[in-house]
């Protein structure tokens, strides 16, 4: 049989115990909290209360705007990091590596204004420079038997391009919705702007 363990201080339902004997239900019942045979399937911990008529769903007070303001900043927050998780590799390593490919893009294109031109200052560099400025791309036209690296920097720069604009485009609604939060002053205010969001 089910029970509600009900405070008995507010009426709260603490929690919900299966118990088929009076031992396993005292077991289960902590100090200040009385049980209520409870067989109604949508009551839930915490959502509902017992009072003279029964089981009934909790009436919560509105938060205040400061209240809801800082809640709905926290969700949009979360959101939008579960949001750029969509367009990066999860782990601090994978960021870093591209990281490093990111500036080896950069590095390349300030060799020079054309193709041909970026090659040659490649080759002009000594081979320890070379190593430190382009280790992944050299690694990457290495492992796929091509002849230079400006095939692995074009492959880094549209994985990076896809990424980093899918990001920021999400911190961009990021910060438009937290300015707009700031500045609502009503609940209704508050609600419509979070109501509005759109992350894709």
């Amino acid at each position: 049989m089910k029970f509600a363990i009900v405070r008995e201080v507010d009426g709260v339902v603490d929690r919900l115990v299966e118990a088929q004997d009076l031992e396993t239900l005292l077991m289960n019942t902590p100090a200040g909290c009385d049980p209520h045979p409870c067989d109604n399937p949508a009551v839930v911990p915490g959502e509902w209360r017992w009072g003279s008529g029964g089981f009934a769903p909790r009436t919560l007070p509105e938060p205040t705007p400061d209240e809801l303001r800082a809640d709905l900043i926290a969700k949009v927050k979360q959101t939008a990091e579960e949001w750029r998780m969509r367009f990066m590799s999860p782990g601090g390593a994978k960021k870093a590596v591209y990281s490093m490919k990111q500036a080896e893009v950069e590095a390349f294109n300030a060799l020079g204004t054309t193709l041909a031109g970026r090659l040659a200052a490649v080759l002009g560099l000594s081979a320890t420079a070379r190593g430190r400025r382009f280790r992944y791309a050299l690694a990457e036209a290495a492992i796929r038997n091509e002849p230079d690296i400006s095939k692995a920097i074009d492959r880094f720069a549209a994985g990076a391009d896809i990424s980093n604009a899918g990001a920021a485009r999400i911190e961009a609604v990021e910060q438009l919705a937290v300015m707009n939060l700031r500045a609502a002053k009503t609940l209704g205010e508050l609600r419509a702007v979070y109501a509005a969001l759109s992350w894709q």
